[in-house]
């Protein structure tokens, strides 16, 4: 008898603490609403497939009120005002409350939009709407991405889960007539801001001008310097967040790489004299991304190399391969609904120079340099961005002449700056 008292209490204390600890290491209580919608049966069918999906999207961390317990705590009152919420949830120590509505307009396009609440006071935080041509691409769509903006709006009652980085919509864009992209309206909250959920991929292309300035430096060699003033290319992006959709540490994980080549440069030397120049450049490498509210900071590391060479008379012309590790920090920020401003700076640890190190040259030579860039983007639609920057890349060479080198190189360094401005095309796959 002592011995099953024994064995029952001890069951008893571990399932109190088994509960305790599920208890503590949850970060809210969700107050689920039954979604509403017209009084049809079609309708009917789709709002409890819409709120099934919704209620599912709930990241584990949050515990969900039953829902016997939500009704008995609406006990058939309206929820007309913001304390009409807050005391409904309170009945049942909810934190956060979450609701839908199912609208069927003209041409059969539906519409679900679900709202977040903060359950202190009742007040939303934010709305996400999905649509589609018909029910099945309504559920279709939610079905894709109720994850990440569902656990992105109960972030912002407070959880653990980050929030999308991005510009915001507030009314539906994009889409086609079976699909249609959500679109979050912001509350007052979040600053009224445009925020997007997370691309997963993103596409840029566009035309881009280079120029180049390569000038010796305690120049007792008399060496001429060489000028670029301006010549057409064309320039490629591309990021990859391959698991962006997903509420795991690696959804901030991607890549990303980048290349540019001219098309019929020529560079010009002190005497008048030109040449026809080839410069061409690509970076591949890693991206970890750090939402910050609706604006996002970018830690990056590529293999970068710049390729310039230029067909001259000159014994000794500037001629390059550089390769380097490219370190980057690079941050995005929201400057209204529609506008982002991007600012990159880089740190290029240079591996190899190319000929201007050969030994016939300067082979003694030790080289570092650095990047800027700078790009002010439009959102057109839900999808597509035009914008506009210009960059810097900046190379710096000691070239630590020896004793007995000949007259022609005696020259104590370089400056090698390229100038370049571009116009890109983005296009975003979320």
């Amino acid at each position: 008898m002592g011995k099953r008292l024994r064995l029952s209490l001890a069951v008893l204390s571990f399932s109190l603490l088994t509960m305790a600890a599920a208890s503590a290491s949850a970060v809210g209580k969700v107050v689920v609403i039954p979604f509403q919608g017209p009084p049809i049966p079609v309708v009917q069918r789709a709002l409890y497939v819409c709120q099934r999906v919704v209620t599912s999207a709930i990241p584990p961390a949050y515990n969900l009120v039953p829902p016997a317990d939500v009704a008995k705590a609406m006990a058939g009152d309206r929820l007309v005002n913001p304390g009409d919420y807050a005391s409904m949830a309170g009945r049942v120590e909810g934190t956060a409350i979450i609701e839908g509505l199912i609208t069927v307009e003209q041409r059969r396009r539906w519409r679900l939009r679900v709202t977040v609440r903060r359950a202190n006071t009742g007040a939303p935080v934010g709305t996400v709407t999905w649509s589609g041509i018909g029910s099945r691409p309504l559920i279709s769509n939610l079905q894709r991405n109720a994850n990440q903006w569902v656990s992105s709006l109960l972030q912002r009652t407070g959880g653990p889960t980050a929030e999308p980085a991005g510009g915001a919509v507030a009314a539906d864009e994009g889409g086609s007539d079976d699909e249609e992209s959500p679109s979050l309206s912001a509350s007052a909250s979040s600053g009224g801001r445009r925020r997007n959920g997370p691309s997963m991929w993103a596409f840029s292309l566009g035309p881009h001008v280079v120029s180049r300035a390569f000038v010796f430096t305690d120049n007792l060699a008399g060496l001429p310097g060489y000028n670029l003033p301006g010549a057409p290319a064309l320039a490629a992006e591309v990021e990859f967040f391959p698991a962006a959709h997903t509420n795991t540490v690696a959804r901030n994980l991607g890549f990303a790489a980048f290349y540019e080549t001219s098309i019929g440069a020529k560079t010009t030397t002190n005497d008048g004299s030109s040449g026809a120049t080839l410069s061409r450049a690509y970076r591949v490498g890693a991206r970890y991304r750090i939402p910050v509210a609706s604006s996002a900071v970018l830690l990056g590391a590529d293999y970068a190399q710049h390729y310039f060479n230029l067909q001259v008379d000159s014994a000794l012309p500037p001629n390059v391969n550089y390769s380097a590790v490219r370190p980057s920090l690079t941050g995005r920020v929201a400057m209204g609904s529609k506008l982002t401003l991007s600012l990159t700076a880089a740190y290029l640890h240079i591996l190899t120079v190319g000929q201007l190190a050969s030994q016939d040259q300067w082979p003694n030579m030790t080289s570092l340099g650095a990047e800027a860039s700078a790009m002010l983007s439009y959102q057109l639609d839900n999808d597509l961005e035009l914008g506009v920057g210009a960059d810097l890349r900046h190379y710096a060479h000691a070239m630590n002449v020896q004793q007995g080198e000949p007259m022609n190189r005696l020259v104590g360094g370089a400056l090698d700056e390229h100038f370049g401005a571009t116009m890109l095309l983005t296009y975003r796959l979320r």
